[in-house]
């Protein structure tokens, strides 16, 4: 396949053409039929807008901050006074490093911590009920907001420097 992406022709030995050939991060072309030519001869250009699916990142990091709520939730149940596992201190440490983890800054971005994208942890209802400060919430329009202006902030947030290290 012969192909011109942002003016830089790229030859393809397939119709497939993925991120390794294109350069585009993410992008795989499958390409169905061959550009047509007009009465004058001229090859008629195929043109094909990209964008990126905010709805799939957000379900996704919705399932995170559900999973997450659901970890803090089971193991504060467990080891609540007069439960079977109060007092269980390898839990109560397991649960602190997950919330220390989901709500401590990394250097890699300009987007240092999660809160940035959009997801935070609630406020206290009052004085006495601390509840929500140990769940997770996310903000929508802030999280698709952060995808939109900065893709790239946000991905070495979530992943760190794609080595398994948080830079």
């Amino acid at each position: 396949a012969k192909l011109n992406i942002n003016g830089t022709d790229i030859v393809s030995s397939s119709n497939t053409v993925t991120s390794d050939i294109s350069g585009i991060d993410g992008l795989t072309l499958t390409l169905k039929s061959v550009s047509k030519e007009n009465d004058d001869g001229v090859i008629e250009p195929t043109t094909v807008s990209v964008s990126q699916d905010t709805e799939t990142l957000l379900s996704a990091m919705k399932s995170f901050v559900d999973a997450y709520n659901k970890a803090i939730d089971t193991i504060d149940t467990k080891t609540a006074s007069g439960a079977a596992l109060h007092g269980e201190t390898s839990l109560t440490s397991l649960r602190n490093n997950i919330r220390r983890t989901a709500t401590s800054a990394v250097n890699n971005s300009d987007l240092k911590v999660l809160a940035n994208i959009g997801i935070s942890t609630g406020s206290a209802s009052n004085s006495t009920d601390t509840t929500n400060v140990n769940k997770l919430q996310i903000d929508e329009e802030k999280f698709k907001e952060a995808l939109n202006n900065d893709p790239d902030g946000v991905k070495a947030l979530l992943l760190g420097d794609n080595k398994g290290v948080a830079s």
